[in-house]
Formats: C-alpha cells, structure tokens, sequence
C-alpha cells in the first residue's frame, strides 16, 4: 500500500506541473480526488489495512492529500496569474478584416502588367480626363473623324475657362 502511495503521489506531482488551463487542472483533480478518483479508492482501503499499520498508513495518505491540495493550489495561482499578467484591454479596437477581393479581371490585368513589365515595357499613367486638343488635336485627328463622334467620347460639360465640349473623358490611349 505504501508503495502504491509513493507512486501514486509521484505520478499526481507530474501532471500537475505539466498543466496549462484551469479546466484540465480541475479534471486532473476530479481524476484523483473525485468520487471515483485514484486517491479516494485508495483511501477506501484503508480499512483492509492491519491495525498495527494503519497509523503509519494514515498519516502518509494524509501528508500525501495535503502535499497534492498544495500543489493544485500553486499550479491554480500560477494560471491564473499567468492570464492576469497578460491583460487585455477589451475596449480596444480590434484588427478589421479584409472585406471583398479584387475582381477577375482585375487580376489578370495586374498578371498581364507584371509579364510585360519582366520583358522590358513601362506602365505609365495620365489624368482621365482630357482637353479636346490632347486627346485629338495634337494628334491631328480632323474635325469630322468618326472618333471625335458624340458617340465614341463623352464630353463633360465645364463653367469657367474652357469651352463647352473641350473637356472630354479620354478615349485615346496615347493622349
């Protein structure tokens, strides 16, 4: 029985040092002290012990008990501490997540701009919106070419220096 007290004692301490969480620390102790636990069924043969011995017997389970009790406590503060020491402020705001993804297209666009930018090309970017004369003009489009139709550019109407229809959305990529 002493033997069976030792190892018992012996395999208690080493899980209850290896414990991380309150909650596999408590089903430690219900594993050991619960009403079916290690320590209560040996505890239940104590009465089948020799009286001579029981003494002897008794005093180590208690000492064994007190020790373990000890160590739950220890092992308990130790956790709890552990998530005191690392305080969170709940009222923080937390990392938003990403919302949406570029579209399809929009992928392969940057796929094709990364191919020919390895072979050699530059992608270079202007305003969107033009005046008549760098969108047409200065590229010697004449007045009655079918791009310069109402159709094929979308004219904005302005107030101020320049001329209705002079301020166009650009239709060339060479503006």
């Amino acid at each position: 029985m002493e033997k069976e007290l030792n190892e018992l004692y012996l395999q208690a301490r080493e899980q209850i040092i290896k414990q991380e969480n309150l909650t596999s620390l408590n089903n430690l102790w219900l594993f050991y002290f619960g009403s079916n636990g290690k320590a209560t069924l040996l505890l239940r043969k104590l009465k089948d012990i020799p009286k001579d011995e029981r003494p002897k017997i008794g005093k180590l389970v208690n000492q064994i008990k007190n020790d373990l009790e000890l160590l739950f406590k220890e092992q308990k503060n130790k956790i709890n501490k552990k998530f005191t020491d690392e305080w969170l402020d709940v009222t923080s705001p937390g990392i938003r997540p990403q919302i949406g993804h570029l579209h399809p297209q929009t992928i392969v666009l940057h796929d094709l701009i990364e191919i020919f930018k390895e072979i050699g090309f530059q992608v270079a970017d202007g305003p969107e919106i033009e005046t008549d004369w760098y969108n047409f003009g200065s590229l010697n489009f004449p007045k009655d070419h079918p791009a310069r139709d109402t159709q094929q550019s979308l004219h904005i109407e302005t107030r101020g220096k320049y001329l209705p229809g002079e301020i166009i959305l650009r239709t060339q990529t060479s503006a």
